[in-house]
């Protein structure tokens, strides 16, 4: 019975090392099933079901099953939350919960992402330390959230801080720290007298002097130069080679 149950154990351990290499490869649908094998033989109330139901939680939201992985994200934090903390179920729980926002970030509900995000950071600065990779990656994580709510402010300085942290830990040259390289910057302004997608330089013309009329936008100058509207569509070219290849295929019916 005891050698079975070893035998179970390391079918499980071979799932879930299977599953965190196919979600890495890129390969969600192969570690959902390696995931779910796993979570069948540990448990889902175990501290090991609970860490590979973070790994299947982050498989179903890239596949899109976002309602399947708000649902093993959240059995895992109530698995992690009848047991002791410590390491590494510590770890798992600040996974867990980052899980959670990852998949509510991904269903475009801001405001609850943004509340796991910094539950999750003041567990991981807490029990982990400010120090910490999981905690750059929570910081970059809130920096999203604060770039999609327009916030750039706030998204340049959780991205500053994350950044610090990896290089301070890892280096500049670390993965982690390439993929924390975020630009956040506001959109531009269209101006009013511009053209649809392209930018206007009337307004920085002087005018000239004895207080000439006001300059038209530059679509009506360009229609009235050309006499085309830039507006309206054109009609699609016909294609030069439609004629030879009418001929060829006069020539071989003949």
């Amino acid at each position: 019975m005891q050698a079975a149950d070893t035998y179970a154990i390391d079918r499980a351990v071979q799932h879930a090392v299977a599953a965190q290499a196919a979600l890495g490869q890129g390969r969600p649908r192969t570690a959902v099933a390696h995931a779910r094998a796993a979570v069948e033989i540990f448990g889902a109330g175990s501290a090991d079901g609970a860490n590979v139901l973070v790994v299947l939680s982050r498989a179903l939201c890239v596949q899109g099953d976002w309602d399947d992985a708000e649902a093993a994200a959240r059995d895992a934090l109530a698995a992690l939350a009848e047991l002791a903390g410590g390491e590494p179920l510590d770890r798992i729980r600040v996974h867990a919960r980052h899980a959670l926002g990852e998949v509510l970030l991904a269903r475009g509900d801001y405001p609850a992402a943004g509340k796991q995000f910094t539950a999750a950071l003041q567990d991981a600065e807490r029990t982990l330390g400010g120090e910490d990779s999981d905690t750059a990656s929570l910081l970059n994580s809130r920096g999203l959230v604060a770039r999609y709510r327009g916030d750039f402010a706030t998204a340049e300085r959780h991205y500053t801080r994350a950044l610090q942290i990896v290089h301070d830990s890892a280096g500049p040259d670390d993965l982690q720290a390439a993929g924390l390289q975020h630009k956040p910057r506001r959109p531009r302004a269209r101006p009013r007298n511009a053209c649809p997608g392209r930018a206007s330089r009337a307004a920085s013309r002087p005018d000239p002097p004895g207080g000439a009329r006001p300059r038209a936008p530059a679509c009506r100058r360009r229609q009235g130069r050309t006499g085309i509207d830039p507006a309206r569509p054109r009609p699609p070219r016909r294609s030069r080679t439609a004629p030879a290849r009418r001929h060829r295929r006069a020539r071989t019916r003949l």
